[in-house]
């Protein structure tokens, strides 16, 4: 075992360290330190980090212990380009630890692959998780950064909790048994991320607001594409669901007492359910294209009340019918519209009768008044889904500028 106690401006390198009860190497109390190259084999914690500053952890080897690489109290550091495999309970485990760089590291078999807890302002950047119990877990953290990893065959794919002011932005998580989970996330962004065949759900997200959810792609999942959950209905302020594309799931959005959202502008092809919503109000649905869907295209329970469902392209939802009737629409509940009562503009019906209303099935006996005669967009094929622009991408850009800038004031 090295051990290492108020150090500064120095390097552990090039060591192999072996079959430990305690750790491989041990850092207490110091700056500027390198620890690289080096391998640790058979040690409860290979690398273990506490209360030290502007640390960097690069090109070592860890495996077969409880942890790989730990860090404790230690701000400032970077963790670059380590394998950490094997491990019992984590490959890197960040705890109390702010401003710290994760990137390129390779974990796999692992507890959990790669763990943050109460670390703010992260940057987890390239990492690839596999065949973990976890790939990430992210709890109550501010201000992460979390770009193109890679979450493959965990239990859980990614998850994160209780999270502020945070990015999730070109990720990928696939053929894990649960995939994107987002819990009590506020103030967040959750843009251009793949979810896809996941043998549950594609994204789950639950008791989150004022955030945005965009320009996903979440195909073959086994249960849901997208699982939005809050049944206290206490959203402060709505998230907003936008420009995703939702293919092949048995239901491609589900949203279970949820309140006051907007769901626009999103793609749901190939779904047994396009979008379900249960014990839900005063939720907004338009501008979507929602096509294909073994059964309705939206349907709504008993317990769903005031929504609002206009602009949308219906196109060969329901083709087999059900007992209910042969309507692409299906409202059990009570005072849901399925038109803009301001434009008086509804939807439109790929077989629907031109210049008369669309009935919608279910005991609500509701329909649209003011049915379109023609798509409102461009209608995809198998092979090509649509796009569109509603959230400005270029806003987002000036956001994570902003971010960047204020972390670098802030160091």
């Amino acid at each position: 075992m090295i051990q290492n106690a108020s150090f500064s401006n120095s390097f552990i390198q090039n060591n192999y360290l072996h079959d430990s009860d305690w750790y491989g190497a041990y850092i207490f109390d110091c700056a500027n330190l390198t620890v690289q190259n080096n391998i640790c084999l058979n040690t409860d914690i290979g690398i273990s980090i506490f209360i030290s500053t502007n640390i960097t952890v690069v090109n070592n080897t860890c495996s077969h212990g409880l942890c790989g690489i730990l860090f404790s109290w230690s701000s400032l550091s970077t963790v670059n380009n380590n394998e950490c495999h094997n491990n019992t309970l984590y490959g890197i485990s960040i705890s109390f630890s702010d401003y710290v760089n994760v990137s390129k590291n390779k974990l796999e078999k692992s507890g959990n692959a790669l763990s943050f807890y109460s670390s703010d302002y992260a940057t987890v950047i390239s990492n690839y998780c596999k065949e973990s119990i976890q790939g990430i877990n992210y709890f109550y953290s501010t201000g992460g950064f979390i770009e193109n990893n890679t979450w493959v065959n965990c239990d859980v794919g990614a998850e994160f909790s209780g999270i502020d002011e945070s990015y999730i932005i070109d990720n990928y998580c696939y053929s894990n048994y649960k995939g994107l989970r987002i819990d009590n996330a506020h103030f967040s962004y959750i843009i251009n991320n793949t979810s896809n065949r996941n043998i549950l759900d594609g994204v789950r997200i639950t008791k989150s607001s004022s955030s945005i959810f965009q320009n996903n792609t979440i195909k073959d999942n086994g249960r849901h594409g997208i699982y939005i959950n809050n049944q206290n209905h206490m959203f402060d302020q709505p998230i907003e669901v936008i420009k995703n594309t939702c293919k092949n799931n048995s239901y491609g959005l589900h949203l279970e007492g949820v309140d006051s959202i907007f769901i626009s502008n999103n793609t749901c092809a190939d779904n047994f359910y396009g979008m379900y919503l249960e014990d839900s109000n005063f939720n907004t649905i338009s501008y979507n294209v929602i096509i294909r869907s073994a059964e309705y295209g939206v349907s709504l329970d008993e317990l769903s009340t005031w929504n609002k469902i206009h602009h949308n392209d219906f196109v060969d939802n329901n083709k087999k019918g059900t007992e209910s009737g042969n309507s692409q629409g299906y409202d059990d509940g009570y005072n849901n519209r399925w038109y803009d009562s301001t434009s008086n503009e509804g939807n439109y019906w790929s077989n629907s009768k031109k210049n008369t209303e669309y009935l919608i099935d279910g005991s609500a006996e509701n329909s649209d008044s003011y049915p379109f005669a023609d798509p409102l967009a461009y209608v995809p094929t198998d092979d090509a889904l649509m796009s569109f622009a509603l959230f400005p991408f270029s806003l987002i850009l000036i956001i994570l500028t902003k971010n960047v800038k204020r972390r670098r004031i802030k160091r």
